[in-house]
């Protein structure tokens, strides 16, 4: 499985340059891109849990150095960049749109994103009838909601759409009380830090569901203050430093995330949200494959573990090679019809 990752990082490598101020480091292009590496490394992710089930008390990846340590030092960092971009577009918005965002939220980002998950809920509705999966009510009727699954990835969507819901909340109120960006900014902080410890108090043992949340608003904050990071950072010297200290922040943060407290592993998200950010800033990262894949990341995101569970009960899984040379490439034509269909149906209903 080795194989694999090195295949990635040669894609991730071609058309890479070093810029000395890559003006377009958070644009449409550049975050598509790093979107896409992502949503290959999260699929590496998804894969290693079919080919090796937990407390199956073996593990047939042994040999697979580098997609194991990939997969185990990244850990749920390999979400934060969806979060972080998906902050950073809404603040963006709201500074070119003003209040006027607002009429158009609701629909264009909650309902649009539910709609789009429900439509993948319902496939694997399908695939879990036709293999004879048996679930409870409460996972047939909530699995629509993303609080609880039926085979499906979950726990992103719920929190995606709760923190949109609460940037709404947040948008409300600063219209009321005539505040601007900044306090809007520092406020969907505030409240994505009391999300945090809403869900680590209803998700218990299972920190994945909180432990990156803390990006979304880090995205929303490099947005407000922007402009100001962008010219303290074009001097080569500052930004050296800035970014030694992000390098530090991130090392401490993650060693006390894994070894202290919880809350260290949330804040641990915002810097390496802020280092990749910062990279880009002097690396240029394209290319048509890592754009594709980015322009697709939600489809392969949340179709994938449909092939591989069609890969898994026809005993592929016990080979990891051949069953990666299944799911890979059928995770990647379903999201392209997926992507294709959700199109359509966007431009009758959110347009």
């Amino acid at each position: 499985m080795d194989i694999l990752v090195i295949l990635l990082c040669l894609i991730s490598l071609w058309g890479l340059k070093i810029s000395g101020n890559n003006i377009a480091y958070i644009g449409r292009d550049s975050t598509t891109a790093i979107k896409g590496i992502f949503a290959i490394i999260i699929l590496f992710s998804h894969s290693r849990q079919y080919i090796t089930p937990p407390n199956c008390g073996c593990n047939i990846l042994n040999n697979s150095v580098l997609y194991n340590n990939l997969i185990d030092w990244l850990g749920q960092l390999m979400v934060v960049m969806f979060l972080a971009y998906s902050g950073y577009g809404i603040m963006e918005s709201v500074k070119r749109k003003g209040n006027g965002y607002l009429k158009g939220f609701m629909r264009k980002r909650v309902l649009k994103t539910l709609v789009h998950f429900d439509i993948a809920v319902a496939l694997f509705l399908c695939v879990a009838l036709w293999y004879g999966h048996q679930y409870s009510i409460s996972e047939y009727l909530l699995c629509w909601t993303g609080w609880l699954s039926i085979g499906n990835s979950n726990w992103f969507i719920f929190d995606i759409i709760a923190l949109y819901l609460l940037t709404y909340g947040g948008l409300l109120i600063t219209k009321r009380v005539g505040g601007n960006i900044i306090k809007f900014a520092w406020l969907m902080m505030a409240v994505s830090f009391l999300f945090f410890a809403v869900m680590y108090k209803a998700k218990p043992g299972q920190a994945w569901w909180c432990d990156t949340v803390l990006a979304f608003p880090a995205g929303i904050l490099w947005s407000a203050y922007r402009e100001k990071l962008e010219c303290a950072l074009a001097n080569h010297k500052k930004y050296i430093t800035a970014l030694a200290l992000v390098i530090v922040g991130f090392i401490i943060t993650y060693w006390a995330g894994h070894h202290v407290l919880l809350i260290f592993g949330a804040i641990n998200a915002v810097f390496f949200a802020i280092l990749v950010i910062m990279l880009t800033m002097r690396l240029h990262i394209g290319n048509p494959v890592l754009n594709w894949l980015g322009v697709n990341a939600f489809a392969i995101y949340i179709l994938q573990r449909i092939p591989m569970i069609i890969a898994k009960e026809a005993g592929f899984h016990e080979t990891p090679l051949l069953f990666a040379a299944l799911v890979i490439p059928g995770t990647l034509l379903i999201a392209a019809v997926f992507t294709a269909a959700t199109n359509r149906i966007d431009r009758r209903l959110f347009n």
